[in-house]
Formats: structure tokens, sequence, C-alpha cells
């Protein structure tokens, strides 16, 4: 996880927004706290101190990031600065705030995506041979790792007016809890949902959620993904599991490892 998942998605964002590589290690360990609230489903004063403490660091980081680039900013970041430097666009605070949330939606999932990717091929050996003797079928097989291992198990949405589901009265100002993990194992929707299967066919999963509310930086997870296990399997063909097993990140809310212990 330190070797592959962190770094790859962490480098790739942070050059998107113009984050310099002294900062990498550091933004990390703040997403980590903020993740810890994010994905809690009970938010105490005791994980949002730590994670709003975080918040604002990241905030003065990409405050001079932006003031030292701010003349000759491009990509991305120049588009960010050309909404906040516009006289009808967005505020500064809200550019900081856009920037902080891209930084922490731009690798926390994927590098746990990743992670999983590789346990979970590890995991079913028969699919990960399939997926080295022929290249094509990994895409197909990274799909079903987001819907068997998603990295996000659930999302929330705040109830605006009092509504009504499956004969269950939900008053305004409630909060819902939607876990997508049970919803990628619905036998209604998937035939054999228990079962890894990369050639799952019409597999239309809910990890970077859809419609309106379809993630933003879902193309680039996905180019991310595809290239980090395309590589892995094409240089280490013997990868194998090596030592104790995989611990699991204890956060209800997000899917991941701490550890992936494997032989090259």
């Amino acid at each position: 996880m330190q070797d592959l998942a962190y770094p790859l998605p962490v480098t790739a964002i942070s050059d998107l927004l113009g984050v310099p590589e002294s900062e990498h290690g550091r933004c990390v360990e703040l997403t980590n706290v903020v993740s810890v609230w994010f994905a809690s489903v009970v938010r105490t004063p005791e994980t949002a101190r730590p994670a709003q403490a975080a918040i604002l660091e990241l905030v003065e980081i990409f405050k001079g990031v932006i003031a030292a680039r701010k003349s000759n900013a491009e990509g991305l970041l120049g588009l960010l600065v050309e909404l906040g430097s516009a006289e009808s666009g967005l505020g500064w605070d809200e550019i900081y705030a856009q920037c902080v949330m891209l930084l922490f939606g731009g690798h926390e999932t994927t590098r746990h995506w990743i992670g999983n990717s590789v346990h979970t091929f590890l995991s079913h050996p028969e699919s990960f041979d399939a997926v080295r003797s022929n290249p094509e079928l990994l895409r197909a097989a990274m799909e079903e790792v987001l819907r068997y291992e998603s990295p996000v198990q659930m999302f929330g949405r705040g109830v605006i007016a009092d509504i009504e589901l499956d004969g269950t009265r939900v008053p305004k100002g409630s909060t819902l809890l939607l876990v997508i993990a049970a919803a990628h194992r619905d036998a209604e929707q998937y035939a054999d949902p228990d079962r890894f299967d990369i050639h799952r066919a019409h597999n239309r999963h809910l990890a970077f959620g859809g419609d309106a509310h379809v993630c933003l930086g879902s193309t680039l997870a996905r180019l991310e993904g595809h290239i980090a296990l395309r590589e892995l399997t094409r240089r280490f063909p013997r990868l194998q599991p090596d030592g104790p097993g995989s611990q699991w990140s204890p956060l209800v809310g997000f899917r991941g490892l701490g550890e992936l212990r494997v032989s090259l």
C-alpha cells in the first residue's frame, strides 16, 4: 500500500492541483485524519476537531500554492484560479475548499481501489491468471472489483422534506445512510452476487455514484487504477501473497487495506 497504492493517485491529483512534491506526504497524513471523520457512521466532536484542524491546514497549503502560481497556473489549477479571479466567479474561500475536496476525493478512494484490486485478484487466482493471460479482461475485472470490494461502502443524504420510503415515514431533517455495499450484493440486480466474476455482463455498480451525482474524478480514477494493475501484472507476473493476512481499515464508510504484503 505504501509503495504503490498511496503514491500514484496522490502524486497525480497533487500535480493537477499544483501541490509541490515536498507536501505530498503531509497531504496524505492530513486527508487520513479527515477520512476518519468522513467515513464514520457516528461523527463525534473527538473526530470532528482533528478533521477541522486538518482541513484548515490544507487550506493554508493551497493558499500558498495559489499565491505562488496565481499568475502562471495552468490546467485544473488554472481553471480554479480563473474562477476565483472572475468578478462573478466563486469566492476564494470556495476555491480553497474545492481544492481540499478535490485533493481528498482524488486519492483517498483510488488508493483503496488499487489495494482492493490486488487483494481480490490474489484471493481469486483463477481470475488473476485469466487477466494475466488476456490483458483485455483487465478493465472489466477492475469494474467487478468496484462492485465486489467497493472502496466506498456507503454515503449519506440529508432529507429536506418529509418523505415516505416503502411505507416508512422519513421526517425532514433526517439523515439517510445508503449502503451501496449491500446494494452491490443484491440478488435482484446481480446474478450470484457473492461471486467475483470478471466476465459479469451489464455490471452497473454504484461505486462512483450515478446520474447527476456521479463522481467528478471517475475517469481519472479508472485511468490510474487500470495503469497500476496493468503494469503490476505485466512487470511482476509471479505476484503472490506474502506474510500475514491483510490488514483492513476499521473505517465503516471506506473499504481499504492498511497493509498488503506481496512477493514479487
